[in-house]
């Protein structure tokens, strides 16, 4: 009996293991040497920056990490290699990779419990950014690949930006088994850098909106994106709903954040899955209209876009009924047709919005934008996300008074005063405190 208990705990450990991976962005992690590629902030004895404040930071970010115990971890923001190797003194990891550029202030770098294969490293030459390392590893007999970057920052040029997102996705195109991970310096959404990859899978998915948060200014520019083979049942793949942000109070509060970013961390496992991709294209927004659950996944083709403000957007179909979306698109402009999948949807005071999704790509603008807006003689049907084509009647103290009764009126743009006539076009409705409500320009 004890032979065959540790048979069976063998073949677990064996043939079902998991294996924890991470990427954090430390922010300025400088030595207590004066190399000459510093920032102006970080040099010895010209800055406040010194011995004590490196050996804290570098404590602190070994504690973060010996928390979060991931197998595999990417780092960026790190000065040289000195201090990579110190981390992973500071909490046992055996096998490093690391690169930085002589000119450039910082590089970065991978730490693993299990030996890396072999690694390689990109330089792009002529444009001021960080190099892409390349590691390989072996995991219960399967291979995979793991690719870091930490593309230039928004402030730099969308040419040049660009040019590095076509670079690294040059350096993985022929990768199985592929994971890529970092700081990209580019927001998850319609305007992601790596949108144009084929046949992978952004882990942003799996989050709502509200929940897509890598960066302290509230958006996600760190990202973990896998290749299509981890979820095809094959014998190395993605543990599922294993994504996670570390964002611990310990590191990350109101009077201190040990760095701007927060770490990302999912599973990988040879236990193998099966991840259902069916997506059911739907003819109109009532047939999904109201539902929060899915268990598939749901796609519009050729919805327009009606509707922007700061917080999201509406898309709208050929029968006036529209889903409001939340997120920003600054790219994506008033009538402009669009292909979009639906992963999940929530009810956010009190109102109905989809707040996981992907654009997949926008068409030709409508023809007459006006066959994808609701005609007032329905406006008692009206509901979120909907957009009125033309409504008019009386203003009174925030109030519209017509033939359709009483409906609060609201503008961002300015005041609106009291006026015996007024027309507003292509105004959104919605729901305040219980009140309907439409916001006009």
């Amino acid at each position: 009996m004890r032979i065959f208990i540790c048979l069976i705990v063998f073949c677990l450990s064996v043939f079902c293991a998991e294996l924890k991976i991470a990427t954090f962005n430390v922010e300025n992690l400088f030595d207590d040497v004066n190399n000459g590629s510093e920032y102006k902030n970080f040099v010895i004895g010209k800055s406040s920056w010194n011995k004590s404040k490196y050996d804290t930071k570098l404590n602190l970010v070994s504690k973060l990490l010996k928390i979060i115990d991931a197998d595999i971890i990417a780092l960026q923001e790190i000065e040289n290699e000195g201090v990579l190797r110190s981390i992973a003194k500071n909490i046992g990891y055996k096998n490093y990779v690391f690169s930085k550029d002589k000119k450039s202030p910082f590089g970065l770098g991978i730490i693993s419990k299990i030996p890396i294969k072999s690694k390689e490293i990109y330089r792009i030459k002529g444009i001021k950014t960080r190099d892409f390392i390349k590691a390989r590893f072996s995991f219960n007999g399967q291979e995979f690949t793991i690719t870091t970057a930490h593309f230039p920052a928004m402030k730099n040029s969308k040419r040049d930006r660009k040019i590095v997102a076509n670079e690294f996705m040059n350096f993985i195109k022929n990768d199985k088994h592929s994971i890529l991970l970092g700081d990209f310096n580019s927001r998850y959404g319609y305007e992601f850098l790596l949108n144009n990859l084929s046949n992978y899978k952004n882990l942003w998915q799996e989050k709502n909106a509200r929940q897509r948060i890598s960066h302290i200014s509230g958006s996600a520019i760190d990202h973990i994106i896998l290749s299509s083979d981890f979820f095809n049942g094959n014998d190395i793949s993605y543990l599922k709903n294993s994504f996670e942000i570390f964002n611990d109070s310990k590191f990350f509060n109101s009077k201190f954040k040990i760095s701007d970013h927060y770490p990302l961390v999912f599973k990988i496992t040879t236990n193998s899955q099966k991840f259902k991709t069916t997506t059911i294209w739907l003819n109109n927004i009532d047939e999904i209209y109201g539902k929060t659950k899915f268990s598939k996944n749901f796609g519009f083709k050729n919805l327009a876009l009606t509707y922007k403000d700061k917080n999201g957007f509406v898309l709208s179909d050929q029968n006036g009924r529209g889903l409001y979306f939340y997120g920003k698109i600054n790219d994506l402009e008033l009538g402009d047709l669009v292909d979009v999948l639906i992963y999940s949807a929530q009810i956010y005071k009190d109102n109905y919005e989809i707040d996981n999704y992907q654009i997949l790509k926008t068409q030709k603008t409508a023809q007459n934008l006006d066959n994808y807006l609701l005609d007032v003689k329905n406006i008692n049907i009206a509901r979120h996300g909907d957009v009125v084509r033309e409504i008019q009647g009386k203003v009174i103290n925030g109030e519209l008074v017509g033939e359709f009764g009483v409906i609060k009126v609201y503008s961002y743009s300015r005041k609106l005063k009291n006026s015996e006539h007024e027309v507003f076009e292509r105004a959104f409705f919605t729901k305040f405190k219980g009140q309907r409500e439409l916001i006009v320009k």
